[in-house]
């Protein structure tokens, strides 16, 4: 196996190499290029190419690496939501929840054409079951249902997991690419239009007058509510609660503050650039050459789940008259995880849907396990 170059035993030149890039994306979202190239995708695909040619190291190996991601998280999260419309949230709120129960009936859906169609040998519907979980909550749900149907001892577990992953990565690129494609934008009412509250362009003059002392003071206001979440999820053994915790504080903060947060400048652009380094560290996870070594079976689990997860949601998105950008962050929450699909709002410019994006992303969480132990039943009687 060949030595990265950059090795894993430091950290600190890993994630200059992971800020590198996100600010190359960032400066991306400010030219006409993203109109096609979103910077988000531009910065997914350079940290997967560096990653697959080993300039940068296996996430796995960086000491810290998963701690850094939290902090991250839980930092950019209030400073994104410090001037949002707190009434509107909940409103969103509502309409998200409806989005995403469309996207749990493509992964039900998905985990039973799976099932139906691709050589999954034994423990076919405890394969199908987990993968369908993990399209709803993610990868803590995917080992439940796994645990609960005794599959865990199948010696493919590892490597239909790590294809998922990459196909996960894979699907977050088309879902960022999606909304610039004009043709199907009309073909679904519009609700949340970027460039009104696209804070990457909104704050190019607000920029020139940053006043440091409101800027400082709200960082160090987003440090704290991350690392009360943070600590107060860990103490009660839940720290996959986190984000969501630190989600209703920066709302509590935002409500509480409005008058003063609308002097700060600067502080959405700081969360911007943190959401951006999230991006870039889910692309160094995906290894692209489990496409080359695994077999149909394991690569075509994740594919066909999310593949028809994807047309289900489309079609029902469309029926029910659901706004595009509600869509995408819906499926992106099922598919891949509440952060990411925070992260893909804030770089689409579309703040009134982060929080709601956490929030039925920790439904998944919540459901995921459930559904997943259901269909297993079911397809276990077919």
């Amino acid at each position: 196996m060949t030595s990265p170059l950059i090795p894993a035993t430091s950290p600190l030149l890993v994630w200059l190499t992971l800020s590198l890039i996100a600010i190359f994306g960032l400066l991306i979202d400010r030219t006409p290029v993203a109109r096609v190239l979103p910077g988000v995708v531009v910065s997914i695909l350079l940290a997967m190419v560096l990653a697959n040619l080993d300039v940068l190291p296996a996430p796995a190996e960086v000491a810290g690496f998963e701690t850094v991601m939290t902090l991250m998280l839980t930092l950019a999260v209030p400073l994104l939501l410090m001037k949002v419309h707190v009434g509107r949230v909940i409103v969103e709120a509502g309409r998200m929840a409806l989005v995403f129960a469309t996207a749990i009936v493509g992964s039900v859906l998905g985990g039973l054409v799976a099932f139906l169609t691709v050589p999954l040998g034994d423990n076919a519907s405890g394969l199908a079951s987990s993968m369908t979980a993990a399209t709803i909550g993610g990868s803590p749900n995917f080992l439940a249902v796994a645990q609960v149907t005794e599959i865990l001892t199948d010696p493919r577990i590892a490597a239909i997991g790590g294809a998922a992953l990459l196909t996960a990565v894979l699907y977050m690129v088309l879902l960022a690419i999606l909304p610039e494609i004009k043709p199907l934008r009309r073909l679904y009412p519009v609700h949340h239009v970027a460039s009104d509250e696209d804070a990457t362009t909104a704050e190019t003059p607000e920029l020139r007058a940053i006043t440091w002392g409101p800027l400082l003071a709200a960082v160090a206001s987003a440090a704290i509510l991350g690392g009360v979440s943070i600590a107060a999820t860990e103490a009660i053994g839940q720290p996959q609660w986190a984000l969501l915790l630190v989600t209703a504080l920066a709302l509590v903060l935002a409500w509480l503050g409005h008058d003063r947060l609308i002097q700060v400048h600067g502080e959405f652009t700081l969360g911007l650039f943190a959401m951006y380094l999230v991006f870039c560290a889910n692309g160094m996870r995906a290894d692209l050459g489990l496409l080359a070594e695994a077999s149909w079976g394991i690569v075509g689990l994740g594919v066909v789940v999310i593949a028809v997860h994807f047309v289900v949601v489309m079609v029902l998105g469309w029926l029910f008259r659901f706004d595009l950008a509600e869509i995408v962050t819906a499926s992106n929450a099922a598919v891949l995880a509440p952060p990411t699909a925070a992260a893909l709002a804030a770089a689409k410019g579309w703040t009134g849907l982060i929080a709601p994006a956490t929030m039925v992303g920790m439904l998944g969480y919540a459901a995921g396990t459930f559904v997943g132990s259901a269909l297993a039943g079911l397809l276990a009687g077919l």
